[in-house]
C-alpha cells in the first residue's frame, strides 16, 4: 500500500485514562509538523500563508474566524449581545450567531474547551497542547533586513522570501512563478472555470471559499469591519482601507502623465483612460463606448428601459441616481453649487461650470454641436434648441 511508504509518526496520547498509539500521517511541507487529520494539515497550512489581512492594523490571519475575532479588539471593549452557548464567541448580529452554530452542528464533537479563549478540541491532549501556548511568553523572530517581527521562525523563513526574487513554483498552464506552494495553487485555479462554492441563499457559484464568505455578507448584513474614525462599517478589509483614505487623505497612487492622485488603483486606471482615450465597455446595441463599467451599465439601462431610482415627492423614475438627485431638487430648493465670484447658484454643477466660464472666457464642449464655445454662444444654442 501507498501508506507503507509514507513517514509515520507514532505517538502516545492520554484519553479518558487509558494511553492510545495514535498515528500521524500528514506531514507539513514547509516546517515537517505531523498530523493526525488531514484537515487539521490543511488548517495548519494556512498558518505559512496567511491571506486574511485587517484593515487596521498589519496584522494577518490564517482564516476569517481569527480575523473577525481580532477585528472586534479595535473596537469598544463592550460585551456582543450574541453571544455562542458552546464557545463563549459573540456576535453584532442574531444572524451571524445563527450561521455561527450551524458550524457547530455540522463540524465533529469538540468536547474539550479552554477556558482562557474558549476554543474547542477533539481531543484532551489537543486541549493541553494548546494550553502550553497560553503559559509560553511570547518570542518574537526578527527580520534583520526590515525589523519585522514574526511569532516563530517558520513565519520568519515565510516572511524571508518577500526580501528575494526567487520564485521557485511556476504554474504549468501559464509559466507564471511565484514564491509560495500555496499561492502557486491559488493562481491555478484562475486556469479552471469550476465553481464549487455555490451560495445557499441566491445560488450564486464561486471558485473561492473565501469570495463565498464575504458574498454572504450581502444576505446576513455582517459588515465586521469597522472604521474607527467615524464607526462606518464594510464587509471586507479591503473596503474599510479604502475608505480610511478619506480620513487620513492618502492618495498613493499617482497618473504619471498630470500627477494626479487617487485613494485606489482602480480610479487611477480609470482615470488613465482619459489621456489614452480607451474606452473598453461598448455597448453592442447602439455602439456606443465607455470608460469605466458604471458609465456602461447605467447607459444599458436606457436600452433596457430599466428605471430603478424613484423620486419620494412625484414618484418620477430615473435611470441614475445622479439624476433622480437633480431633479428632487426641484422639490426642496436646495442649489449646493456656488460661485465664488459672484455668489451665484445653481441646482447642478453643470449650470455653475457654463456660468463660471463667463467670468473666466474660458471655452466649454458644448453639448448639442461638439464645438469649443464660450458660454455665451452655448447658451443661445440651448435656448435655440429649448424652442
Amino acid at each position: 500500500m501507498a501508506l507503507d511508504t509514507e513517514p509515520v509518526e507514532v505517538v502516545a496520547s492520554r484519553v479518558s485514562g487509558r494511553t492510545l498509539k495514535t498515528v500521524k500521517r500528514y506531514f507539513c511541507d514547509f516546517c515537517n509538523l505531523g498530523f493526525h487529520w488531514k484537515e487539521d494539515l490543511n488548517k495548519h497550512i494556512k498558518v505559512h500563508f496567511k491571506p486574511y489581512p485587517c484593515g487596521q492594523c498589519e496584522r494577518t490571519f490564517v482564516d476569517e474566524e481569527s480575523l473577525e475575532r481580532h477585528v472586534q479588539n479595535h473596537g469598544v471593549k463592550q460585551p456582543l449581545p450574541f453571544p455562542c452557548p458552546q464557545c463563549k464567541r459573540a456576535f453584532r448580529k442574531e444572524q451571524s450567531l445563527q450561521n455561527h452554530l450551524s458550524r457547530h452542528q455540522q463540524a465533529p464533537p469538540k468536547p474539550f474547551s479552554c477556558e482562557q479563549c474558549g476554543r474547542c478540541f477533539r481531543l484532551q491532549q489537543s486541549l493541553e497542547n494548546h494550553r502550553v501556548r497560553h503559559d509560553k511568553e511570547p518570542v518574537n523572530f526578527q527580520c534583520h533586513l526590515c525589523d519585522k517581527t514574526c511569532k516563530s521562525s517558520v513565519q520568519l523563513r515565510c516572511h524571508m522570501v518577500v526580501h528575494t526574487e526567487e520564485r521557485p513554483y511556476s504554474c504549468a498552464t501559464c509559466g507564471k512563478e511565484f514564491k509560495s506552494k500555496d499561492t502557486l495553487r491559488f493562481h491555478q485555479m484562475v486556469h479552471t472555470n469550476t465553481k464549487k462554492y455555490k451560495c445557499s441563499e441566491c445560488e450564486e457559484t464561486f471558485k473561492y471559499a473565501h469570495s463565498l464568505t464575504v458574498h454572504r455578507r450581502k444576505h446576513t448584513g455582517v459588515t465586521p469591519f469597522v472604521c474607527l474614525v467615524c464607526n462606518r462599517s464594510y464587509r471586507t478589509g479591503t473596503a474599510l482601507n479604502y475608505h480610511q483614505r478619506s480620513h487620513t487623505g492618502d492618495k498613493p497612487f499617482v497618473c504619471e502623465v498630470c500627477g494626479k492622485r487617487f485613494f485606489q488603483s482602480s480610479s487611477l486606471k480609470q482615470h488613465e483612460r482619459i489621456h489614452t482615450g480607451e474606452k473598453p465597455y461598448k455597448c453592442e446595441q447602439c455602439g456606443k463606448a465607455f470608460r469605466t463599467d458604471g458609465n456602461f451599465y447605467r447607459h444599458m439601462r436606457i436600452h433596457s428601459g430599466d428605471k430603478p431610482f424613484e423620486c419620494v415627492y412625484c414618484q418620477k423614475k430615473f435611470h441614475q441616481s445622479n439624476q433622480l438627485k437633480c431633479h428632487e431638487r426641484i422639490h426642496t430648493g436646495e442649489e449646493p453649487f456656488k460661485c465664488s465670484q459672484c455668489n451665484k447658484v445653481f441646482k447642478q454643477k453643470r449650470s455653475l461650470q457654463l456660468h463660471e466660464s463667463v467670468h473666466s472666457g474660458r471655452r466649454i464642449l458644448c453639448e448639442l454641436c461638439g464645438q469649443l464655445r464660450v458660454a455665451a454662444q452655448t447658451g443661445i444654442l440651448i435656448g435655440r434648441n429649448n424652442k
